[in-house]
C-alpha cells in the first residue's frame, strides 16, 4: 500500500509541475472504510482516457511529455494491489484544485 501512495504522489507531483500543488487527505468513514485521495493542479486525465490509465503499458504522455524509464505500469500496478485488498482506485477531475482526483477506498 506504501507503493501505492508513493506511486500516486509522485504522479501528482510530476503533473503538477514545479509551481503546481498536491493535496492528499486521508480519512475514516463508519460506511465508507478508509479514504485516501490525492489531487493537483495539474491538467487532469482527460474523459476519454480515464479508463485506459490503468491498464497495462499505458501513458498518457507521449512526445515531447514522454518521460524516460516511463513504463505506463505505475497506475495499473496501483490498481492490481488496491483491489487485491478489496478497494478500489478511482480517477475524476478535482473541483477545488482543477486537476486530477485520485481517490482510493479500502473497506
Amino acid at each position: 500500500l506504501a507503493r501505492v501512495v508513493i506511486n500516486l504522489v509522485e504522479n501528482a507531483l510530476s503533473f503538477a509541475g514545479p509551481q503546481g500543488q498536491v493535496h492528499v487527505t486521508l480519512s475514516k468513514t463508519w460506511r465508507q472504510g478508509i479514504v485516501l485521495t490525492v489531487a493537483d493542479t495539474g491538467p487532469g486525465v482527460p474523459m476519454a482516457d480515464r479508463s485506459k490509465i490503468f491498464e497495462r503499458f499505458y501513458s498518457a504522455r507521449e512526445g515531447q511529455d514522454a518521460r524516460e524509464g516511463n513504463s505506463g505500469l505505475g497506475l495499473y500496478i496501483c490498481q492490481q494491489i488496491i483491489e487485491a485488498h478489496g478497494g478500489s482506485l478511482t480517477v475524476t477531475q478535482c473541483p477545488q484544485l482543477g486537476g486530477a482526483l485520485f481517490e482510493i477506498t479500502l473497506s
